[in-house]
């Protein structure tokens, strides 16, 4: 009785919502971020990555074990088959669910994750294109390589072209899906979303302190996802493991002895290198357009920072808990 009057007065309080979305590339320490702020302040982390979101893969994912989350409840982890679609408006549905549950036990909800277009769509009503998936035409497009679909796309649309991530095989494959049945992608118009006030906090690494972090990580997690990737071999397809991200880029290369595992781990951590330089492009254009509370934090080590990100978010909290 107790736990609904306290929920219904949340529902019905006139004070919007906290909510702390921790964004940055791969590697700049956005999950010790949030466990270590979540400690600090009763938090709860939801994770905005379209990587962590499949089953079995942790590895792969890079999502936190059980003893690096330190008790911290974690959410939208581990929980879609791989090989199956699960898309922005997906997260941004689950995640406003679990916003409002953690926030109904008068807890902060910490956004965290490496896919800033999901963490973004949270700071914004966005309106998607309500296109269904085609899987005949999907089987057709899975013979074209990226170069050729971001062609497609470049023709039809050239205004998608200069945003899209030509490495993406699955925003590319879903892009000229929605061009061939709505001709173009719609623009998405942003609207600040209603009843939440969000604190956007942007971890930017040292360009050589994130590679050398990069490159640590892979050579950690190898052996790892090469089991991993043995688990799935039977399920996916060459073209799934391509779409699935860098880590598995050339995994069919390396089964085929089309190339030796040291040039395996060497193009994984290229990969890897490049992909937080594009997220590095996405994320500044984020940060410089949200008109909200937002902090830009430099970040030379793993942990200097932490305490005063920290002290940020609690006066936030404060501000509307208070």
């Amino acid at each position: 009785m107790i736990a609904m009057f306290k929920k219904l007065l949340f529902l019905f309080s006139k004070k919007p919502t906290p909510v702390v979305v921790i964004v940055g590339p791969a590697s700049s320490g956005k999950s010790a971020l949030a466990v270590e702020v979540a400690k600090k302040l009763r938090g709860e982390v939801i994770s905005a990555d379209s990587r962590q979101v499949y089953q079995g893969l942790p590895t792969f994912s890079g999502a936190f074990s059980k003893e690096e989350m330190q008790g911290v409840p974690h959410h939208l982890i581990g929980f879609v088959k791989p090989g199956v679609t699960y898309s922005a408006k997906d997260f941004e549905v689950d995640a406003l669910r679990e916003i409002d549950c953690i926030a109904a036990k008068g807890k902060l909800p910490i956004v965290a994750g490496g896919t800033a277009f999901w963490a973004e769509g949270l700071l914004y009503e966005r309106s998607y294109a309500e296109v269904p998936i085609n899987e005949p035409l999907r089987k057709t497009l899975e013979r074209k390589s990226n170069k050729e679909l971001l062609a497609y796309i470049a023709k039809k649309d050239p205004r998608r072209a200069k945003t899209i991530d030509p490495d993406n095989r699955r925003r590319l494959i879903r892009s000229v899906e929605i061009i061939k049945s709505l001709g173009a992608i719609p623009r998405m118009d942003k609207k600040q979303r209603k009843g939440y006030a969000f604190l956007l906090v942007y971890l930017d690494p040292e360009q050589e302190y994130l590679r050398e972090k990069v490159a640590e990580r892979f050579k950690k997690r190898r052996d790892g996802l090469l089991e991993e990737a043995r688990m799935l071999q039977d399920d996916l397809t060459c073209g799934q493991f391509n779409e699935l991200g860098q880590s598995y880029k050339n995994i069919c290369d390396l089964w085929s002895g089309a190339i030796s595992i040291d040039e395996f781990t060497e193009k994984g951590i290229n990969e890897e290198v490049r992909y937080p330089k594009k997220q590095r492009t996405y994320i500044n254009k984020m940060y410089k357009n949200y008109s909200g509370p937002k902090v830009h934090i430099p970040v030379t080590d793993d942990t200097g920072h932490l305490e005063n990100v920290a002290n940020i978010c609690k006066k936030f909290f404060d501000k509307y808990t208070g």
